[in-house]
């Protein structure tokens, strides 16, 4: 199952980008920006939110 990760990396020039991208664990997040030429500095798994809350119970 796919996760969502958080992820900060630098391109090949030197800017800073960042942004979300769904994968089966962080290695693949690393090689699928690897592949797009960015340098990964940061990835963190986004929290897991309930699909349905039961807050009333």
């Amino acid at each position: 199952m796919a996760t969502t990760f958080q992820w900060s990396g630098k391109t090949t020039k030197g800017t800073v980008e960042s942004g979300q991208m769904s994968a089966a664990s962080k290695d693949e997040v690393i090689a699928k920006l690897r592949s797009k030429n960015i340098t990964p500095t940061i990835i963190t798994e986004t929290e897991k939110k309930p699909f349905l809350s039961l807050s009333f119970l």
